[in-house]
């Protein structure tokens, strides 16, 4: 991890200064547990990389990597491999709502990514093969934190707040515990059930309001 850390861009690193002694524990978890188990994915911070702090314009919260080897890089719900299941059905409501749009084949987001998305797990590594299984190592503190630091610097400039899309509950509450005590506008944050399978008529009905919010308030739009 501390290699990976390397990779975290300076800007990240002046906004995530004072969040040092939380980064320091969890890479020092997630090395242990790295000395006698496959842990991914690579690059962890890939998210970081692909678009700065002021050009962040909307978050989409995942929960952790994919734990198909392979299948995760740093971005969450993204993928290098096919469409994951809540990807597909993202796609679904795409297709359903945003005329022209064709479902790729990969569900690889960099692209969203390049255009101010933050795709934001809140756990950023996984143990190869177990699903969640980083989820209580101790990321929430330092993930948490970056969201707080990335509002509370906009609410300090006076400027606009990225749009919030959080896609199910845990991401919800993630944001919400995130952002206390930070006003965000009602409008800025997007709350809708998660695109499982479970949920993925829920999820595809809210697709059309939400996506023409976020037509509305993020210009030049999202090329989705």
């Amino acid at each position: 991890m501390a290699q990976a850390w390397g990779d975290l861009p300076p800007a990240w690193q002046q906004l995530c200064e004072g969040l040092d002694p939380h980064a320091q524990e969890v890479c020092r978890r997630v090395d242990a547990d790295a000395q006698s188990l496959a842990v991914g994915p690579a690059r962890p911070f890939r998210a970081f990389e692909l678009v700065a702090p002021d050009d962040v314009r909307l978050l989409i919260v995942g929960q952790d990597p994919y734990p198909t080897p392979g299948d995760a890089h740093g971005l969450a719900f993204s993928s290098l491999r096919g469409v994951p299941r809540s990807m597909l059905n993202v796609y679904k409501a795409f297709e359903e709502h945003l005329p022209g749009f064709s479902r790729p084949k990969v569900a690889n987001l960099e692209h969203w990514a390049r255009q101010g998305v933050l795709l934001l797990n809140t756990a950023l590594t996984v143990r190869l093969g177990e699903i969640g299984s980083h989820l209580d190592i101790g990321w929430q503190p330092w993930t948490q934190g970056v969201v707080g630091a990335l509002y509370h610097r906009r609410q300090q400039a006076g400027q606009a707040f990225p749009v919030a899309w959080l896609w199910g509950k845990p991401a919800q509450q993630f944001f919400d515990a995130a952002v206390a005590g930070i006003a965000v506008p009602p409008e800025r944050v997007l709350r809708a059930r998660h695109p499982s399978n479970d949920f993925r008529k829920e999820f595809a009905g809210q697709a059309a309001a939400h996506l023409a919010q976020l037509q509305a308030l993020l210009q030049p739009p999202i090329r989705w």
